[in-house]
């Protein structure tokens, strides 16, 4: 497996995360609120994407989930990109959730791979 790429730090500068870029995908049981953060300058190439999945939104699971932010954090000083969602659309629209999880995540990994 390839190493993944290292992101540039100043070491007596501590890592600052990307801001993260507010994104809405289509999904079978409606819009997807999405979160892309990518730590890498623009024009550097990206080996990596990671798809970070929350816990059950019936109990309670969003993107916003501590451990989810925590594992994207890392990922991303590591150098990957990441992609958070939400399963069930997010806050701003009620969506009934949908055992449809593995086409949403399909949806969203070709969706972030057909705009890079």
């Amino acid at each position: 497996m390839p190493s993944l790429p290292v992101v540039p730090t100043d070491a007596a500068e501590p890592f600052r995360p990307p801001a993260p870029l507010a994104a809405r995908i289509a999904g079978p049981a409606g819009a997807i609120e999405a979160r892309v953060e990518d730590p890498l300058p623009d024009g550097a190439t990206r080996r990596v994407v990671g798809v970070v999945c929350h816990p059950h939104p019936l109990f309670g699971g969003t993107m916003q989930n501590k451990v989810v932010h925590t594992v994207a954090r890392a990922m991303q000083e590591a150098g990957a990109a990441t992609v958070r969602f939400n399963f069930r659309g997010g806050f701003s629209i009620f969506v009934a959730w949908v055992p449809a999880q593995a086409s949403t995540t399909a949806a969203l990994v070709n969706s972030r791979m057909r705009s890079s």
